[in-house]
């Protein structure tokens, strides 16, 4: 969309040398790197700034609304340098390159045991900020707090996600519908998780949305929080089917967790733990298809993380009682 031989006018103003589109995972959003002399600068395009962001009012804007309600609590989030209204465009921080995910894996290519303290160090920094993420005070005046991972919301997205994976293993016995009996628990499944206390979440919260900047952890992506699982994005960050972190630290950070974040501790951790991952790791495998599919993403072969997703959720869901996604599940780990 923009370009340095088609430079917007609204930033004329910065003296810009070069402008150039940054890659990102998927959604309508599209992101560009401005350079001027002395600085760098990230823009962001999001049609919905003109329709939805409202100046001089209280706005509803998803991504301002977030980012002010995170700032305002010590979250590390990049600083917004100024809002484009009509022109649907947010100028933000530059980040830079280095996320959790590249760290993680240039540890595990340069160190003999794959897990160097500094990466350690830095998973439990990000335990810290999602603890930080979950102490929010509820703020029912604020659209964030309205929207919630209830049953019905866990249903649908835990429906959709494995009708679109089993669709796209086996396209010649597509379905549109789960059985009766399959549907049913799920509904068993969903009650079951939907009986937390639930917290604030981000919602996307993995290696690839944790930045570090200045020797600091820094958020980007949380536009879609909302009130869930206080687990949720414990699981996001230690299931991330992109970092593949091994059992022995998943179970040292999860001990982190509980240490640090005593106020929300759930009776039956691990059940919960495992049962929140379930969905979290169906829904990441179903959004990997469909990222697949976007000739816009191309950045990373999703597909090559579909099945470690299907695998942990099938270990996971073999820990619980539920035989009948047991079995749908296991169909879909054996493809």
């Amino acid at each position: 969309m923009f370009s340095k031989k088609n430079l917007p006018l609204f930033l004329n103003y910065l003296n810009i040398e070069s402008i150039s589109p940054i890659t990102g995972d998927g959604g309508h959003r599209t992101y560009y790197r401005v350079t001027t002399q002395d600085k760098s600068y990230v823009l962001m395009y999001d049609v919905e700034v003109k329709h939805r962001y409202k100046i001089n009012q209280k706005h509803d804007f998803s991504f301002v609304n977030v980012h002010s309600l995170l700032e305002q609590n010590n979250i590390s989030v990049p600083s917004i340098n100024k809002i484009f209204k009509e022109e649907s465009c947010i100028l933000l921080e530059d980040l830079g390159n280095f996320n959790l995910y590249n760290i993680k894996n240039n540890t595990k290519n340069t160190c003999k045991d794959g897990f160097k303290d500094i990466t350690l160090k830095l998973y439990k920094q990000s335990i810290d900020e999602l603890i930080k993420i979950q102490s929010i005070k509820k703020d029912s005046s604020l659209t964030v707090f309205k929207k919630s991972f209830d049953v019905d919301f866990l249903m649908k997205e835990l429906t959709q996600s494995l009708i679109a994976i089993n669709n796209f293993y086996f396209p010649k016995n597509k379905i549109a519908s789960l059985s009766k009996t399959l549907t049913k628990e799920i509904t068993e499944f969903c009650n079951f998780l939907s009986q937390s206390s639930f917290c604030l979440v981000h919602r996307d919260y993995h290696s690839r949305n944790i930045m570090f900047k200045n020797k600091q952890i820094k958020i980007i992506d949380f536009q879609d929080a909302r009130l869930g699982h206080p687990l949720y994005d414990l699981s996001s960050l230690l299931e991330d089917p992109y970092a593949k972190l091994d059992l022995n630290t998943k179970n040292d950070l999860k001990k982190y967790f509980q240490k640090q974040s005593s106020s929300l501790l759930l009776n039956n951790f691990d059940i919960h733990y495992f049962g929140i991952s379930i969905h979290r790791l169906l829904k990441a495998a179903a959004s990997f298809i469909n990222l697949s599919s976007n000739d816009n993403n191309k950045v990373h072969d999703y597909l090559i993380d579909l099945p470690y997703a299907v695998k942990q959720s099938y270990d996971y869901i073999m820990k619980l009682k539920y035989p009948e996604l047991q079995i749908f599940i296991k169909k879909l780990c054996n493809k």
